[in-house]
């Protein structure tokens, strides 16, 4: 089946500051007959639900909320389709398009396991327990580190993001959104409760994507979830081991290894290294070495906001 014509025969224009609605119709001629008059709806060339037809001075937007298939002439194969424009706040309450929507901001909280390097607070006054000053290295009173290293809660805000698409090109595409998931990027510039961070990078947890439809449009939901840190995420390990580095005799270079021995007797446990490749020293400081345990992408595609 093939349509001979279609085009529009009457008018009702939208008139701002009186009427919030529109009609269109349009007349059809088909080359074959239609039992089902829903077929005439799809037509191709006749607007369908959600598409825009125009816009006041004001800059209200109108859209195809209903159609409407009124027979004429089956023996003729000559339709008439009403086509029923309003706004969209009279239609559904919602002032825009989803597609136009500004972003639904989030807050909440999780917690990260990290390991405590150092007394976050002083606690020289906390009894029965010995306290110890702010910034005082986590060691035992031998003055070892812990073996397993001590561990703590910190607590970072989370912010769920949530936007909507005609198309996912525009993020970069399905396989861009779910890449991106458990790796981070720098947010330095981002202010969040008035207060813009020096340190910052934001880790996407995680990623979800929906697919919608709006009258007679596909849109897509995308909703990110994202974790702030005002630390570089990362995974702190102590540097300690069995073994320490000895001049090599050909080379002149740090390059062979010896076992690390206490009073003669190689050590049964990791000990702690001077982040050269030397036992610690009593009383010094222990070396925490840093790794990056999140991969760093490019979020510039997805246009995060960047004021919360």
């Amino acid at each position: 089946m093939a349509w001979e014509y279609t085009k529009q025969i009457f008018g009702r224009e939208f008139r701002a500051g009186r009427n919030n609605n529109a009609l269109r119709v349009y007349q059809c001629l088909s080359d074959a007959d239609i039992e089902d008059l829903s077929e005439v709806l799809a037509n191709p060339a006749l607007p369908v639900r959600g598409e825009v037809y125009d816009t006041d001075s004001a800059g209200a937007i109108l859209i195809v909320v209903d159609r409407e298939v009124v027979e004429v002439e089956r023996e003729l194969r000559l339709y008439e389709v009403n086509i029923y424009y309003a706004t969209p706040r009279d239609w559904d309450n919602d002032s825009e398009y989803p597609w136009d929507r500004d972003w639904e901001i989030d807050w909440d909280k999780t917690t990260v396991r990290r390991v405590l390097e150092k007394s976050l607070v002083d606690t020289t006054d906390v009894e029965p327990t010995r306290g110890t000053e702010a910034d005082t290295p986590v060691r035992n009173s031998a003055q070892d580190v812990y073996d397993p290293s001590v561990m703590h809660n910190l607590i970072v805000p989370v912010v769920t993001l949530t936007k909507s698409y005609q198309s996912l090109a525009g993020v970069g595409g399905i396989d861009t959104l779910l890449d991106a998931i458990d790796t981070c990027n720098d947010a330095d510039d981002t202010e969040v409760a008035g207060k813009t961070g020096e340190k910052w990078q934001w880790l996407i947890q995680d990623c979800k994507v929906t697919r919608s439809t709006f009258g007679d449009n596909q849109y897509y939901t995308v909703t990110w979830v994202l974790a702030f840190n005002e630390l570089y995420w990362y995974a702190s390990v102590l540097d300690a081991g069995y073994n320490r580095l000895v001049l090599g005799e050909s080379s002149g270079e740090d390059t062979e290894r010896d076992k690390i021995r206490v009073h003669g007797v190689e050590v049964s446990s990791p000990f702690p290294l001077d982040g050269a490749g030397q036992p610690l020293d009593l009383g010094s400081d222990p070396i925490y070495t840093v790794y990056g345990d999140r991969e760093l992408t490019d979020f510039s595609v997805f246009g995060f906001p960047t004021d919360f």
